[in-house]
């Protein structure tokens, strides 16, 4: 509601607001302090943890829902900050980084290789910037009355669309997706994330769950959404 109502003031008092675009940059959760390895006082200690994945995704959802034409990331690589004033650069073994990102391509440098790794919240991140990109036009999707459960749906293409389902909650739902007089012969490729079940292929990139044929949205096609899950 708070970016909405944003959304709205904007269109409101300026004759040409609802022509400009209106765009998050800098999306991240709250801070939470210093963490290993060298994560300054300036860092999210969370990236680490499937839960940011699901909160980043969640965001995304709620912005564009609101009426946001894109969401940035911050950041992709802890490497690219260090620490406002810190005199023990370019000592790298010393340097406290701004550590918010999807990996540390200094992790190697540091001692710390196994920092390079791509941490969980790329793969829902990765998910929502590429099947709601750039040019993809968000459309109307009911949004349950369940507290934690979220939906977006946008056209990315002739004949296509992308459907995201969020349950930041603590308890199971069940959604059924409904795309009333969907009549296209395409698949349908279902991705799920959760701390217990996140399918990558041999480099960490994001596989499908399930292929199946995409005409059964016309009838509804029930899915189960287990607690913390994209």
């Amino acid at each position: 509601m708070f970016y909405k109502s944003k959304r709205f003031f904007i269109n409101r008092f300026d004759p040409r607001g609802a022509q400009k675009p209106f765009i998050m940059s800098e999306a991240g959760m709250e801070r939470t302090g210093p963490c290993e390895p060298q994560g300054g006082s300036d860092s999210q200690a969370h990236t680490y943890e499937p839960i940011y994945g699901i909160w980043m995704a969640d965001y995304n959802i709620q912005c564009a829902r609101a009426g946001m034409q894109g969401v940035l990331a911050w950041s992709v690589d802890d490497a690219e900050h260090i620490m406002n004033n810190d005199q023990s650069w370019p000592d790298v073994h010393k340097t406290l980084f701004k550590k918010w990102g999807f990996w540390n391509s200094l992790g190697k440098e540091i001692g710390h290789p196994e920092d390079t790794n791509i941490r969980p919240w790329f793969y829902t991140w990765s998910m929502m910037s590429r099947y709601f990109p750039a040019g993809c036009t968000i459309v109307k999707s009911s949004q349950p009355d369940v507290f934690g459960v979220r939906t977006l749906a946008a056209t990315t293409g002739e004949n296509e669309i992308s459907i995201a389902l969020v349950n930041d909650s603590d308890t199971a739902q069940s959604l059924e997706v409904n795309v009333p007089d969907w009549r296209f012969n395409r698949k349908l490729y279902r991705y799920d994330f959760s701390a217990t079940n996140r399918p990558t292929d041999a480099d960490g990139f994001p596989v499908p769950q399930k292929t199946s044929d995409a005409d059964e949205l016309n009838s509804g096609v029930r899915l189960n959404l287990p607690a913390r899950s994209v």
